[in-house]
Order: C-alpha cells, then structure tokens, then sequence
C-alpha cells in the first residue's frame, strides 16, 4: 500500500478520472493532511474516501471529508479548511461534530414531542366518548343503551369537533336539535350523560389538559333549552285506569284476530303465491324483514330468478316445506300491523309482577319455575345504585304464570325468555318493547317523516289520547297503586318492586326476612284482580283522535270480533 502524490501541488479532477486500477488500495496525498483512500467501488469504478488528519490533545484524529466522485472535490477541500480553522479556535473538528449530531438527535426528540402534543391536542369528540365508554362508565346493558344514544344524538353534531375547541353552544345546539323533536325528557337525559362524560375528562390526561380553558358542560343550563312548559323536576305519574286496561285489552285482542288465524303452513303457501317485495307491501313491513322471519321459521323462500321464469312459462319447482309445523303463536304479521305477541305478554307481565321491563327482557328460562311459579331475578339484572344491587324473588301468580309459558313456547330452544332475533344467544335490547309501544302512539311524537322501517301508527293510544302517552314502565307504577287501592300495605308493595328502603343501612344488614309468604299473598290478589277487572269488564270502543283515524291503514284498524280471557288472564280472540 503506497501513498501516491499529484505531479503539482494538489491533484486534479482529470488526474483523479485517470488513476489506473492497479492503485486500488493505496492512498493519495492532496495537502495540509487531507488524504483518499483509493477503493473499488460497487460498479468496478475507482473511488476515493477523503480524510483529515490533525493532532488534538497529542492524538492523532481523523475526520471524514467525503466521497470523490459523489462529492466534488472542491467541497472535501472546503471541509478540510474549516476543520483546521476549528483547531485555530481551540475547537476539536471531531467533538463539534458531535455536538452538532447530538443537537440535531435533540431537535428530532423534541420535534416528536411536539407532534405527539399536538395530535394529543388534536382528540375529537369521537376519540372522548371512545375512551369513556371503554374506562369511565360501566352500566349494567354492557353501555349498550348509553352508545345507541351517543352515537344517534351526539356524535352526528359535535363528534368531529376538537375536544379543545368544543364550546357551550356548540352542546347547547345539539340539545336543542333533540328539544325540536318534542324529546325534552331525552334532551335531559343526554345532557346529564354529557356532564358525567366531561367531568370523568377532567380529571385525567390528555383530557385534563384540552380542557384546560373549561367544561363546555359546567355553563349549559338545561333548564333554557327544553320546551318552556316543561318541567324538569316533574316525576311521571302516569297510571293506567281500569277502563284504559280493558281498551288495551281489546286492543291486542283486535291485533291477535287475523294473524292468530294464519298457520305455518298459511305463511309459506303466501310467500309462494307472489314476490316477496309485493306480499311484504300487502303485509305493511319489509321484504328483508319477511324474508328474515320466514328463516326464522324455516320456511324457504322462492330462488333468485324464480319469479321471472314463472312470468317466462319456464318450468319452477316449489321447495317443500320442511317438518315440522310451526306453533300457533305466528307473530309475523301481529308484529308488524299491531304489536308482537311476546310484546304483549311483557306489558301484562309489567302489569303482573310490578317488574321493570328491562329486568324481564334480560329473563332466562333457568331463572324461572313454572311448577313452583318462581323468577329469579340476578342482582346484575336489578336495576340499583351499585354496591346496592340484590337478588331478588318474584312469586308468580297463576295469571302471570300463563304469559310465560307463551313465552316459553315462543322462545323455542332459546335460553332466554325473549331472545334477539338479529344475534344468537342474546337477549332482545331492552328498549324494544318500549319503542315498539312509542311507535304506536304517533300523535304524541313531533316527527317531520314517519321511518320507512318502523310502523308507525296510533293504534295503541288509549282515552283518545287525554291521559297522554303510556309506556310499558307505567304498567309497574299501575301494578303498584292496584296494590296500594287493595289495601296491600306499602313498605310491601316496596318490597315487590324491589325498592332499596329507606332508613339506616344498619337494618339492611339486620333485619333480614324475606316476607316471601307476604309477596307471594300480594302478588296473587294483584293478579286475581287484574283477571277479574279484564273478565269482567265490557267491551270499550276505543276513542280514536281525528288525527289518528287518518295516520292508520285499512290493516292496523281494530276488528270488532269479540274477543274472551283466558283462564290465565290472557286475553284471546273469539273465532
């Protein structure tokens, strides 16, 4: 390995392009210590790896200069000059060099800092509800309820907007989008959620920070936003008279009418007489949805294509009808023009046991006892301040008894008492039955368009609509007062509802018996008097506004055949 030297004082671009390849290896001298490194590079062509060698601290040091041909040869000398105007200064070429390296590393750190700050900063509305629903809220529906609400009044308005920039009019706004559909209760509702989802954010990071300016919440006075006639301190108190529960059963008995008539074997002879869209529009629901019943029911449906080679004379073949036959309780079209049976059987049961309805919709079948007439209720189910939740023990009366064992048959091989037509081994949501008894009191909502996928329809407003809108949570309010109106004494009727009583915790903890004999006595006067008040009581023409009359089709009017209770309370059609 040789040192080679430029024939003048320092080597020239023409003279470096002609070194010979045999040089490989060896090294060139340009001057004041810069020197190159001959190589062979990656495409056989020389190149030259210039470097500085100076004396520091009585050490030999070198830096990089560069690569000749990649870099110019003017610009290796150019760093070859400063390094030694850095020595004049006292200044060690290689340390400034990692100084430098280390400011820059500094300056990437820092600018990552930055970035991750302002995405920090950049969290949307959508990002919060995210995180609260998955670690700030826990309700006893898994937050099923709580999401569908978000997601439907909260996250179409303000769910994109910066949390940081997220103002009180901004939530102020979107309560009042709520307030112009007449749900003033809702917009409460909302509200109340919203505070406890911004105070949660308060208290942690990032939200902590975003919010640093304040709580949108803290300013929205709910009490400007709702309708000026309404309460918000009002407690409902709707009870339903005996004359409003002998209409609704007349109701339902008018509901039940045709549709109890038609058999498995009727469904799958219609679904085979004309298209499916065309017998879905006759019926008043979807054709999604009657095909999807009548897959729940085992009944084929006729091919894509099939309609069209029929309209062609092409030969079709009907699929048969698999064994076996369905039971009675077809509630296909029940559901769709009037209100399902198993919706039914949960109002009367509401009425019954003076349960919740969601404690019923979330019912299993192991939980109940048809020979004993016992439900037991999990306290996970209870609907109670947690730490306060219990299991408790519904007597079931006779009357009470008969609606479950229609449940029962209509589940089939379920688990659950009212299964989820749409998810396996689940139960059905627990605001169906109160959205389904809503849908059929149109009159009482403030809707600019009827849903295309919902009936919608007044058929189950009861008095001509003066007591106002019911729903299935005042059946257990009126259940309580038909107990209060039997002399049934109060802190009992509290202990049928499963009310945390009042007074010390002290006598929670001590006073421990059951007063099962009790409950069980009030329960079967209760339903004693709901059989007799049902059996007894006339017939009574429902009062139909004039607005009603308009909103409802020839198929969702009530028939007049007279209709008789069963020996269960149950009340069935008359053919």
């Amino acid at each position: 390995m040789a040192t080679r030297h430029p024939k003048g004082s320092r080597w020239s671009v023409t003279e470096l392009r002609n070194l010979p390849p045999t040089w490989a290896g060896d090294h060139v001298s340009d001057g004041d210590g810069l020197t190159g490194e001959i190589r062979v590079g990656a495409r056989g062509t020389l190149v030259i790896r210039w470097r500085y060698a100076y004396k520091s601290a009585g050490k030999v040091k070198r830096i990089d200069c560069g690569f000749w041909p990649e870099t110019d040869l003017a610009e290796i000398r150019r760093t070859r000059d400063e390094a030694r105007l850095l020595l004049r200064e006292g200044i060690d070429p290689a340390d400034q060099r990692r100084a430098k390296r280390i400011a820059a590393q500094q300056e990437v750190k820092v600018a990552l800092a930055a970035e991750a700050l302002r995405q920090a900063d950049a969290k949307t509305n959508n990002d919060l509800i995210d995180a609260w629903l998955l670690d700030g809220v826990k309700r006893s529906d898994g937050n099923h309820g709580l999401r569908l609400q978000l997601d439907k009044n909260v996250r179409p308005y303000i769910g994109r907007k910066l949390v940081s920039e997220t103002t009180e009019h901004d939530i102020r706004a979107l309560l009042r989008v709520i307030v112009a559909r007449g749900a003033n209760r809702l917009a409460v509702a909302v509200r109340n959620d919203l505070a406890q989802m911004y105070h949660w954010a308060e208290k942690r990071q990032p939200w902590r920070r975003l919010l640093a300016e304040g709580n949108p919440i803290d300013v929205v006075d709910i009490k400007t936003v709702v309708d000026a006639g309404y309460d918000i301190d009002y407690a409902r108190e709707r009870v339903l008279s005996p004359a409003e529960l002998i209409e609704l059963r007349d109701i339902f008995a008018a509901m039940d009418s045709e549709a109890s008539a038609m058999s498995r074997k009727d469904l799958y002879d219609l679904v085979w007489s004309e298209p499916i869209m065309r017998l879905a529009q006759k019926l008043g629901i979807s054709d999604s949805g009657l095909s999807k019943a009548c897959g729940r029911r085992n009944i084929p449906t006729p091919p894509r294509g099939f309609w069209q080679r029929h309209a062609e004379g092409m030969p079709v073949e009907r699929a048969p009808l698999p064994d076996p036959d369905w039971n009675p309780w077809v509630d296909l079209v029940r559901a769709q023009r009037g209100l399902a049976k198993k919706y039914q059987c949960a109002v009367w049961l509401c009425l019954l046991t003076t349960c919740r309805i969601g404690e019923l919709l979330l019912a299993e079948k192991k939980h109940i006892d048809l020979e004993t007439g016992e439900w037991f209720i999990p306290k996970e189910n209870s609907k109670a301040t947690r730490g306060k939740r219990r299991d408790f023990m519904v007597f079931l009366s006779p009357q009470a008894i008969g609606h479950f064992e229609s449940l029962f048959e209509m589940a089939g091989e379920s688990r659950w008492v009212f299964p989820s037509p749409d998810k396996d081994d689940a139960p059905i949501y627990d605001q169906s039955v109160t959205m389904q008894v809503g849908d059929r009191q149109l009159m009482f909502k403030k809707l600019t368009a009827k849903s295309k996928n919902r009936v919608q329809d007044n058929s189950l407003v009861l008095a001509g609509g003066d007591n106002g809108e019911w729903t299935p949570h005042d059946m257990r309010r009126t259940s309580a007062t038909t107990m209060q109106r039997l002399g049934i004494p109060n802190d009992l009727i509290d202990r049928c509802q499963n009310h945390v009583l009042g007074g010390p915790a002290v006598r929670r903890h001590y006073l421990l018996y059951d007063f099962a004999d009790e409950k069980r006595a009030a329960w079967k006067k209760l339903g004693e008097h709901v059989q007799s008040m049902l059996q007894s009581g006339g017939k009574v023409r429902p009062r139909r506004p004039a607005a009603a009359l308009t909103q409802m089709t020839v198929s969702q009017e009530p028939t007049t055949r007279q209709a008789t209770p069963s020996a269960a309370g149950e009340i069935r059609p008359q053919p």
